[in-house]
């Protein structure tokens, strides 16, 4: 009822008589209605809410007598009670219910509702109770008159009341289902939806069965006696008003009256524009609206483009326009001079595309790309959202033209950009599906499309009504938010034809009201007269209703072209436009008017001859009649010549289908649209023409050029007719169709982690324009009328629909929906439906299906695409099952179905049936003939791809093995139309002829395995033989070119079992084909998975991406599997490739030779001890260390005896934040107890760490020095012969341990502290390796030659204390480390301690998290005034972190100065800021600890690989680590996000502790060549015993299989890993020895070279000392060429200065050979910095390499994968470096630090090989030379062709004599040169630079006379003069080089330490 009498809405004031009269009667009906919904659906409580009994009102009899006493009825208040007493006792609660509402009656309504629910208790009431109860209340009073009521007779009256009342209600519900149904098979009405209907259908049918139950029970009771009776009755009362007995027809008519202008229905028969012309019949309506004449003086004046836009580069654009026409002249200023939303509505044809180009222009303009930087911070980018693909590729074409040099791409299905292609376009125009899916992905990302747009256009807008609406919806509620979450504004541009609610649509876009713009009719370039016919209805015969179609289309034709226009008819198929042309032309021919009105014969003849030529027959058949036809199905050729001769008038009429009003700008005076029926896949059947197709064909009527009108004419079907009428001609406010989506749409912003609450999913809802629309129409979206005025009902209702939404996600499993909490988080199926724009009913058909315990077959994998919820509207039609069923036999996967016809085909029974056999046929590229089958198939191929991605990603995700690969197939399958068992090579179709591929199909079917195998093998054939096979003799050498770039891969695979339930699995991919980038373009993807066959489960699934630039580079994958107690016979991995057909490969990997190590299950618990005091050390000097605590905790308790009153060695294995630190000081203060000159050596792993270590124990352990050795840092032998404490990292220990027999300090080493032990598994744990190896020999040493009585109880002088975290094998690691392993008793094992990882002062629960607004208090993580905040942050030199701290938010990284770390790490320690946003090196650098600590993944990018790995899990431990703070946390918290598929990996790992494996094979050959360097081995013999010593060897003996030992037999197993160890010695020394670092003789002795000393005294990998030779080399031969040509002479003595070239090509060559060699091999080249590599090179002096120095002058190519090179980018930062040029990111701040880290150690290497070649040849002493040169550039900073002037800084450049003559004037000279104002600085700066002079030189020749060598005695004095500098009493280096003049040959050198103002006697052999 509420759905039909909400209708009668109050009517405008505009006549108050009738107001009154319509308000009364609406007031009255609404009243009715009110009550009548009450009474009869129980759902509503009257105004007076009925008092219902409280706990102290008992349910009585008396209680009962009451209440009865108090009500209206015929019946007395004691029957009433008994009769209510006998309701109680009926079956059940409905006919308690009806019966007590025929009782009582709607005048009671309060006490039925009151009653109801008291039924149960009342029903307890005993009879004689109400009896008794009844007596009592009987009159006592005797004066009372005795009453005699006739109870029948007023029961009677009561049942004639209750049947009429009855038949009133069921009366009006059956109007009103009549006039619901009425108007929804209209389009007026269309909005009403299927609910209301639904429910008015179930009310009426309920009110008319309770009407004649009322009329029976009245006739029963004889207060009915006849018919005539019964109309008295039903027509009296309310029914006098003449409603009850009326048909729907008079009802509606009297609510149409009652309607208020300006609603929709009023517009229903009363909408038509007043000139309109209106006829209709039985079988035709028709409308004729006139053109509107332009009045040009209403319109505004036209704007002169040069008057308004000044700036030739703003008015570019508009070249060739004039002026702006009146619309775009009224909207210029906002568009232009604003930014500001804008709604423009207007006519089609108005010119509405130019201002979307005005406003493009304005958005260039503000954002600097047209001029000046730009002032609006916003996205540079425009987006131009056009509703279809036509619409599109026109908008490219035009703005392409008018844009230039900007770029402009189409973005649509047909057409995909690459990234780089995206990145490049100013302007993208897309369409509202493709934008949305762009937006979905775009999340955060601020690089990402979806978030570069400054600008959004959106053409015709008023396509909200539309189904692809709620698409737009989703797109601007999308980007609204966005906008506020990140502050910077979008301008939202929308262009529309007319719309009746344009101020809803504005509301909705936020648009203001001064950016609103209305334009009418008027505003059309030529005025339009419209003519609507609709002719024929559904049960009109088709044929029929084309004939009188053609007629009528007919008349409108020729009275067209008896006013001399010509025609354009639109048709809606290709074969439509031959019959229309056809039946025009047989109508005219019979009429005797085609040669009169249709032929042009004198403009015909001119294209006669071209028209003959044509192969169309149509085209030459109609071009004689004067017709023509155009569609897409023509040849090219003949489409561009029937629209030439339309356009110069050779046919009068054209017939075409819509694609021509798209892409072909051809009006005609008159357009025709024959039919509005199109054929639609999607629905399965036809659907109206769209609005948007109308009105473009429209746009063609009328030749502005030409015509001063046109006119169109639309042909229709009478069912159609009012739709387009409300469409197109009465403004009909649109409506939303969101709420079709909603569930799509909020999964998506769910995954887009947009919405993650309820609450907020109901405030996305706020931002559609489904809510605009709510307030204003509430009954279309299921509210009550008078909610639509109150908010919180809006918001309710809201609420209420993404509760039902979330709830149906949640069902098929897409999102976990807390009902609870509101909390919202999606999952798999929800990421796969968002990103592949998958329905919610699709993932459901999806669940059940895979739900099915059986392993899919390739035909049920098929049938699941086709049972898509996309495909549901398909329809298998009688006519199409004959060629469906032929098309079935040809098919390679068959329908299974339960019968078969006559001739024993499938039966085709339904749709999926219909759309699995058209999936197939468009793979096999089967031909078909029906016109609708071809658009279906068309339509299922545009969605089956994508559906089955979906699929795949689906099962890849629940890794199901085989549905997985097999849904690859099919999806690449649909992609290429090739099925995966044909031959591969079918993707080469245009260069191989079809029976070719027939042949090799024929061969591949002979063999036993796949096609793609049996396809390689044809490589190991001769061509002729090749040839052969494929049945053409000359075509086997190409066949085996194209073989050739199939992509193949070459899988190896290596096991390694970490524990027992853990492999490793090593696989190296490595590309066997020929990149053609033809066929591979620039990327080529494959899938590698990890496969169980057995259980059909797939453990790894992983995408790789081979690049064109380094596809040949062989990819390395680690990859972590599950081991089982029952390992399967074998594991495979898959290679897959993700779009060529047929290419994969499968590696079986056996696994029944796997060897899992012994368990090592070692765990100590924590002793329930006291805690040790600090007075336990008993030292007051000890003690006062550690006043911040009275106790030791329990670890350090339980180890306080064995670290402090023993030596012998610990590893102590707990938890990160178990304070070890105290453990490694108790260790250090026991030393110094025992050995007070003792050395401890504290080894950290990172420079980060020992600077936190040092800077802590430089401040509390002040007694004792503490020194750091690491790259940074340099010091004296006296120095460190003074420590006490070395913290040095690994590689600076292990180069200072080498020379330890010189090094008396190194042998006074008697504690080593290894912090971080378990980094012995990372790459880096081969240093710690032979550290630790390394200190045990020294101590062995020093054992045999001091003896064991000088030490303690421990055998060996120097103790190892290795601390860690938790590890699965501690056993192996104490034994290498020096415990006791292998005693009884208690010594065994003394000193290992392997906690547990919960064993933590402050517990910590750890969350691993898969991962697939603004705020209201955006200052609530800052604990400190706003202003002192602001002081701090005045003070910071980076600005995104001045910017945070403002919120309490932290920022800590590399690239942040020193001094703004110190800030945030002070601030944060101190509270004053709550959260700290760090890089992972955080977790080891900077002790700051956290309550919470969040690692947000696990990755990095690894410049090496060019691609993301997986931190060590180490670095992920010691991250979880920072969490907890002790003393303030009771407990702490962590989560882990990292991808999906390893979480089991990391759930597992984080909880239990984890193996640590030997990491020595890698860096054996520099590990074996510094022991040999330093006479440690020398032989081959004590090379296989130095294993033993190494953690190496003792991991390789328990667990042989991780290390690739193959045992033979457990009796076999010691000799086959000795064999082993010995192999891998070998192949070490084999190493050093190609590379020149050993020599080895006969005897197996082993002695090092130059080389090998280089590479150990530099730290040097092995193969470098043979690069740097080969660049010195190549240095010296290019010196002696042009050594002549480049010196001059001073004082013409010494050849001292050469020229600039000379300086600088040497300079430059010794950096480009030290970048060279294997040490930047690792230096990181990220994502992209290839491009930021090329243009740093353009900038710099040098460029990528020393080509262009060479050869000055000439052009010289550098191919792009140069600037991928590691070596190219460490060379690019050295020049960048010295020429003080500008770096591109911070990054290469970090990378700039550790070139030059290296660069001294690399740069005295490359000088001490150059010492130490054969120098007595030309040029050494040049080459040399230019090592010191180099070096002092290095220091000075300067580039070699800069003047050395520039060291003393401005104001001495112009000076003309050279540094060293300036420098040796005495300072009054050297002052008179200088600037006044800058003397005392540059003299200051001038004498601080050393002077040297030699003097007293004398040369002393000496004979040997056994072999008559010549020898020079060189004597000289050295001076040095320099003034005094902050260096303090540091020496001077000098180097001393002496070389002939003549072949400038080296003939000695020697490198000196002078101090200042020191004199020295050099005595040197030359």
């Amino acid at each position: 009822m509420e759905g039909f009498l909400a209708s009668f809405s109050p009517p405008s004031q505009k006549d108050e008589t009738y107001a009154d009269v319509s308000a009364d009667v609406t007031a009255a009906l609404q009243a009715l209605s009110h009550a009548l919904e009450a009474a009869l659906t129980i759902a509503s409580v009257s105004s007076s809410s009925p008092s219902f009994p409280t706990q102290r009102d008992a349910i009585t009899a008396d209680w009962l007598l009451q209440k009865c006493t108090l009500q209206d009825s015929f019946l007395t208040p004691q029957q009433l009670a008994m009769s209510i007493w006998e309701t109680a006792h009926l079956e059940n609660e409905m006919q308690q219910q009806e019966a007590l509402f025929q009782l009582l009656g709607e005048q009671n309504f309060d006490l039925l509702l009151e009653l109801t629910p008291q039924l149960p208790q009342i029903a307890k009431i005993a009879r004689h109770s109400i009896e008794a109860a009844v007596n009592s209340a009987a009159p006592t009073t005797p004066s009372d008159p005795e009453v005699f009521v006739d109870v029948e007779e007023e029961r009677r009256i009561y049942l004639r009341e209750q049947a009429a009342q009855a038949a009133r209600t069921a009366s009006l519900a059956k109007a009103e289902l009549e006039a619901l149904m009425t108007v929804t098979s209209g389009a007026t009405h269309a909005a009403i939806s299927k609910k209301q209907e639904k429910q008015a259908r179930k009310f009426a049918e309920k009110a008319q069965k309770q009407a004649a139950a009322a009329l029976q029970q009245a006739k029963d009771a004889g207060a009915i006696l006849d018919e005539d009776d019964w109309l008295a009755v039903s027509s009296t009362g309310w029914g006098e008003g003449g409603l009850v007995n009326q048909d729907a027809a008079s009802l509606i008519a009297f609510q149409q009256s009652l309607l208020p202008e300006g609603t929709k229905e009023y517009y229903e028969m009363k909408g038509l524009p007043a000139d309109a012309e209106y006829f209709e019949d039985d079988n035709m309506k028709r409308v004729l609206i006139p053109a509107i004449p332009r009045d040009t003086a209403k319109l505004r004046s036209r704007l002169k483009i040069v008057d308004v836009i000044t700036d030739p580069r703003e008015a570019a654009p508009f070249y060739g326009t004039t002026s702006l026409n009146p619309m775009q002249s009224t909207v210029f200023e906002r568009a232009f001079h604003s930014r500001d939303n804008l709604l423009i509505c207007a006519p089609t044809g108005a010119g509405k595309t130019n201002v979307a180009l005005l406003t493009v222009v304005a958005h260039f303009r503000d954002v600097g790309l047209l001029n000046a930087p730009g002032r609006m911070d916003t996205g540079h980018k425009v987006v131009y959202i056009a509703p279809m693909k036509a619409l599109a590729q026109e908008v490219v074409e035009k703005f392409s033209s008018k844009l230039k040099p900007f770029i402009v791409r189409e973005l649509t299905g047909d057409m995909q950009l690459t990234r780089a292609e995206a990145d490049s376009a100013q302007v993208i125009v897309t369409t509202p599906e493709k934008w949305d899916v762009v937006t979905r992905k775009s999340g955060t990302d601020e690089s990402s499309l979806g978030n570069q747009c400054g600008l959004l256009i959106i053409d015709e807008v008023h396509l909200l009504a539309d189904e692809r609406g709620a698409v737009v919806e989703s797109v601007v509620a999308r980007l609204h938010r966005l906008v506020e979450s990140r502050q910077k504004q979008v301008r939202i541009v929308a262009l529309s034809a007319t719309l009746p609610n344009y101020g809803d649509v504005a509301d909705f876009l936020q648009v203001p009201s001064s950016g609103v713009f209305f334009f009418g009719p008027e505003h059309r370039p030529v005025p339009l007269q419209q003519q609507f016919i609709g002719v024929g209805t559904k049960k009109m015969p088709r044929d029929v209703r084309e004939q009188k179609m053609n007629e009528l289309c007919f008349d409108a034709v020729l009275d067209s072209l008896k006013r001399g226009y010509q025609v354009m008819v639109f048709v809606h198929s290709r074969k439509g436009t031959g019959d229309t042309a056809r039946a025009l032309a047989e109508q005219a021919s019979s009429e005797g008017l085609l040669d009169k009105y249709f032929v042009n014969e004198e403009k015909a003849k001119h294209y006669a001859a071209r028209v003959q030529k044509s192969r169309n027959r149509q085209v030459t058949q109609f071009f004689e009649q004067g017709l023509g036809i155009h569609h897409a199905g023509m040849l090219r050729g003949d489409r561009k010549l029937t629209e030439q001769m339309f356009f110069d008038g050779a046919i009068q009429v054209l017939c075409c289908t819509a694609t021509l009003a798209w892409g072909v700008n051809l009006p005609a005076h008159t357009v025709v649209i024959k039919g509005t029926d199109v054929y639609n896949p999607e629905k399965g059947g036809n659907v109206d023409l769209s609005i948007l197709d109308v009105q473009q064909i429209f746009g063609r009527a009328g030749r502005p050029q030409f015509d001063s009108s046109g006119e169109a004419i639309l042909i229709t079907s009478l069912d159609a007719f009012p739709r387009y009428m409300d469409k197109l001609v009465r403004p009909i406010p649109i409506e939303s169709n969101f709420s079709k989506q909603l569930a799509d749409h909020l999964n998506a912003e769910i995954a887009g982690r947009t919405v993650t609450t309820i609450t907020e999913a109901a405030t996305w809802l706020t931002y559609t324009y489904m809510y605009v629309r709510m307030g204003k129409n509430p009954l279309q979206y299921g509210m009550r009328p008078d909610d639509g005025s109150d908010p919180l009902a809006i918001r309710e209702h809201c609420l209420s629909l993404v509760t039902e939404a979330a709830k149906l996600l949640e069902a098929n499993k897409m999102i976990s929906f807390h009902a609870m909490s509101g909390n919202l988080s999606v999952k798999d199926k929800g990421h796969v439906a968002a990103h592949y724009y998958i329905q919610a009913e699709s993932i459901e058909v999806f669940n059940e299906r895979f739900s099915r315990s059986m392993v899919p077959t390739d035909s049920d994998l098929c049938r699941t695409i086709c049972l898509a919820n996309e495909f549901n509207n398909l329809k298998l039609r009688p006519e199409e099952v004959e060629e469906l069923q032929a098309v079935a036999q040809k098919i390679p996967l068959k329908i299974i179905a339960p019968g078969a016809d006559e001739i024993g085909r499938s039966l085709i029974v339904d749709a999926a049936d219909k759309a699995f056999v058209l999936l197939q046929a468009f793979i096999t590229r089967e031909r078909i003939k029906s016109f609708t089958l071809i658009s279906d198939m068309n339509y299922i191929e545009s969605n089956a791809a994508r559906i089955a991605r979906a699929l795949f990603e689906m099962s890849k995700r629940e890794s199901r093995a085989t549905t997985t690969v097999k849904m690859l197939r099919i999806a690449k399958s649909i992609e290429k139309q090739l099925w995966w068992f044909q031959t591969p090579l079918r993707v080469f179709e245009d260069e191989i002829q079809a029976h070719v591929f027939s042949a090799l199909e024929n061969y591949i079917s002979n063999r036993s395995y796949d096609a793609f195998e049996a396809t390689l093998s044809l490589m190991e054939l001769q061509a002729s033989e090749v040839g052969q096979i494929c049945k053409s003799r000359n075509i086997g050498g190409k066949v085996q070119r194209l073989i050739s770039m199939l992509p193949r891969l070459e899988l190896t695979c290596n096991i390694h079992p970490v524990t027992r339930a853990v492999l490793r699995m090593h696989v190296t991919i490595e590309a066997d084909f020929n990149w053609s980038k033809r066929w591979h373009g620039a990327t080529e993807s494959f899938w590698i998975m990890v496969e169980d066959p057995d259980a059909d489960r797939t453990y790894h699934a992983e995408l790789i991406t081979l690049q064109f630039r380094t596809y040949q580079d062989p990819i390395q994958l680690e990859i972590w599997i599950p081991a089982f107690d029952k390992l399967p016979d074998q594991y495979t991995v898959r290679a897959i490739s993700d779009s060529w057909v047929g290419v994969e490969q499968i590696l079986p990997v056996l696994l029944h030779d796997v060897q899992f190590p012994a368990s090592q299950d070692l765990k100590t618990d924590v002793l329930d001890l006291t805690p040790l005091p600090i007075s336990a050390l008993q030292n007051n000097r000890y003690e006062r260390l550690y006043t911040k605590f009275e106790t030791f905790n329990p670890i350090q308790t339980q180890l306080f005896h064995v670290l402090y009153h023993t030596d012998f060695p610990v590893f102590l294995g707990a938890p990160t934040g178990s304070g070890k630190t105290i453990i490694a000081e108790l260790a250090f203060l026991r030393m110094k107890n025992v050995h007070a000159d003792g050395i401890c050596v504290y080894i950290a792993p990172l420079k980060a760490l020992a600077r936190e270590r040092l800077k802590e124990w430089q401040k509390r352990l002040v007694d004792w020095t503490v020194l750091e050795l690491s790259g940074d840092t340099h010091h004296d032998q006296s120095a460190l012969q003074r420590a006490d404490i070395l913290v040095c990292t690994p590689e600076k220990w292990d180069l200072v341990s080498r020379s330890w027999v010189s090094k008396s300090f190194v042998q006074r080493v008697r504690l080593l502290v290894l912090d971080e032990v378990h980094l012995l598994g990372e790459e880096r744990g081969a240093v710690l390796e032979a550290i630790v190896s390394r200190t045990r020999f020294i101590s062995r040493h020093l054992l045999d030659k001091g003896g064991a009585d000088q030490f303690t109880d421990n055998k060996e002088p120097t103790r190892i204390i290795g601390l860690s975290t938790a590890i699965a094998n501690p056993t192996d690691l104490a034994d290498w480390m020096g415990i006791d392993t292998t005693s009884f008793g208690s010594q065994k094992l003394r000193g290992l301690y392997n906690f547990r990882p919960s064993v933590r002062p402050v517990p910590v629960t750890v969350w691993v998290q898969g991962y697939a607004a603004a705020d209201e208090l955006p200052r609530r993580f800052l604990h400190t005034e706003d202003r002192y905040m602001e002081d701090v942050a005045s003070q910071l030199s980076d600005a995104s972190l001045r910017h945070t701290m403002q919120f309490g938010v932290g920022l800590h990284h590399a690239g942040l100065s020193t001094s703004d770390r110190d800030v945030v790490e002070r601030m944060f320690l101190s509270g004053d800021i709550q959260i700290l946003v760090a890089t992972a090196t955080l977790a080891w650098g900077v002790n700051l600890p956290a309550h919470l600590v969040i690692v947000k993944g696990t990755e990095y990018f690894d410049g090496k690989k060019h691609g993301y790995v997986d931190y060590p899990l180490t670095d992920v431990l010691q991250m979880i680590g920072r969490a907890g703070r002790p003393g303030f946390d009771t407990e702490a918290k962590a989560v882990v996000m990292v991808q999906e598929e390893k979480k089991t990996f990391y759930s597992k790992f984080l909880y239990s502790p984890f193996p640590v494996e030997s990491c020595l094979r890698e860096r054996l050959p520099e590990v074996l060549n510094a022991e040999i360097a330093g006479d440690t081995i020398q032989s081959l013999n004590e090379a296989f015993g130095y294993m033993s010593w190494t953690f190496f060897g003792r991991r390789m003996k328990v667990n042989p299989s991780y290390y690739g030992v193959s045992v033979r037999s457990s009796e076999s197993a010691d000799e086959d890993v000795l064999d082993a160890i010995e192999n891998v010695v070998e192949s070490a020394l084999l190493l050093l020895r190609t590379n020149g670092c050993l020599l080895q003789d006969d005897k197996e002795n082993l002695s090092s070279t130059s080389l090998g000393k280089c590479a150990c005294n530099y730290y040097l990998k092995h193969e470098t000392p043979r690069q740097m030779q080969i660049g010195i080399r190549e240095s010296i031969k290019w010196t002696n060429e042009n050594i002549k040509s480049n010196l001059s002479f001073y004082h013409g003595v010494i050849p001292l200065l050469r020229t600039e070239r000379m300086e600088e090509v040497s300079s430059a060559w010794i950096l480009y050979s030290l970048c060279a060699t294997h040490e930047f091999d690792e230096l990181p080249v990220r994502h992209n910095e290839e491009f930021l590599n090329k243009e740093l090179s353009e900038s710099l002096p040098w460029g990528p390499d020393t080509a262009s120095l060479l050869s000055p002058g000439a052009y010289i190519h550098h191919n792009e994968e140069v600037f991928l090179d590691p070596h190219t980018k460490a060379f690019l930062l050295i020049q960048a470096f010295l020429a003080k040029s500008k770096l591109p990111i911070s990054d290469y701040v970090n990378d700039t630090k550790t070139v030059f880290d290296n660069l001294p150690r690399l740069l005295a290497a490359m000088e001490y090989l150059a010492l130490n070649e054969d120098v007595g040849i030309p040029g050494s002493f040049e080459v040399v030379t230019h090592f010191t040169k180099t070096r002092q550039l290095i220091n000075a900073v300067c580039m070699p062709n800069q003047s050395p002037m520039s060291q003393l800084g401005n104001g001495a450049e112009n000076l003309s004599m050279s540094l060293f003559e300036l420098r040796c004037m005495k300072r009054e000279e050297a002052q008179s040169l200088f600037p006044k104002q800058k003397t005392d600085r540059l003299l200051s700066a001038l004498y601080a630079l050393p002077l040297v002079t030699a003097s007293n030189i004398s040369i002393s020749p000496t004979t040997d006379k056994a072999t008559g060598t010549t020898t020079g005695n060189l004597c000289l004095d050295l001076d040095l003069n320099v003034s005094p500098t902050k260096r303090g009493t540091e020496p001077w280096g000098v180097k001393l080089l002496v070389g002939s003049f003549e072949n400038h040959i080296l003939l000695g050198h020697a490198s000196l330490s002078l101090g200042s103002a020191q004199s020295r006697r050099i005595k040197h052999v030359a």
